[in-house]
């Protein structure tokens, strides 16, 4: 998954209310076209790609959690 700039400012305004010690859980999500199998894979990606970015502008892994829904 790839996110826009749009998005990307949104999660830097988000991050920077953090504190290190609170969690956040991040939740995939895909629409019910298609097999389920393809969108819990791409619900998980869509997760991952929110968190990933996170932890490059600094969020520490610790305090993420992803899931999937569909």
């Amino acid at each position: 998954a790839v996110l826009g700039p749009e998005f990307k400012n949104q999660l830097k305004e988000i991050s920077r209310k953090l504190s290190p010690e609170q969690k956040i859980r991040l939740s995939g999500q895909a629409d019910r076209t298609g097999m389920d199998d393809y969108n819990t894979l791409l619900s998980k990606r869509r997760a991952l790609a929110v968190k990933n970015y996170l932890e490059e502008i600094g969020v520490t892994n610790q305090v993420i959690q992803t899931s999937a829904l569909i």
